[in-house]
């Protein structure tokens, strides 16, 4: 009966150790969650476009222009665009991370990326920092 006692009592403690362990192990990743150049890729808030997330469709909807010929071709997809909001709302750096194999069409959808109001920053520790943000755009031609 001892004996049983303290095996069971030696696997609850390795395994409090161990999950301890990965706990730790877990939180210094996570320790570790900006880029060297101070952008953020997790952050306590994310940012937001001014007024949330039906104004920034309403906003792709009335200014993503198509390239000229784009209104006979049935086409469906999405463009994938990774960009920086800085700590100041100014969205810089913009990046195709998945497009549709189309230069024009991903050029027209960055130019209109472009022309974004500044949205309210990302918030680390309680201040606005500068912060990645990844905005799948949907392509629909009929």
């Amino acid at each position: 009966m001892k004996n049983s006692a303290i095996k069971f009592l030696f696997v609850i403690l390795f395994s409090a150790i161990s999950v301890d362990f990965t706990f730790c192990q877990k939180m210094e990743e996570l320790s570790d969650v900006k880029i060297t150049d101070s952008i953020y890729t997790i952050v306590d808030e994310e940012a937001e476009f001014p007024g949330g997330n039906v104004y920034l469709l309403k906003f792709i909807q009335e200014n993503l222009v198509y390239p000229e010929g784009y209104g006979d071709i049935d086409l469906v997809g999405k463009i994938y665009v990774k960009f920086v909001i800085r700590k100041t709302g100014i969205c810089t750096d913009f990046q195709i991370l998945r497009g549709m194999k189309d230069s024009k069409l991903e050029r027209s959808v960055i130019d209109m990326l472009k022309k974004m109001p500044a949205w309210k920053p990302a918030k680390m520790n309680g201040k606005e920092v500068d912060s990645y943000f990844i905005l799948p755009v949907s392509i629909h031609f009929d």
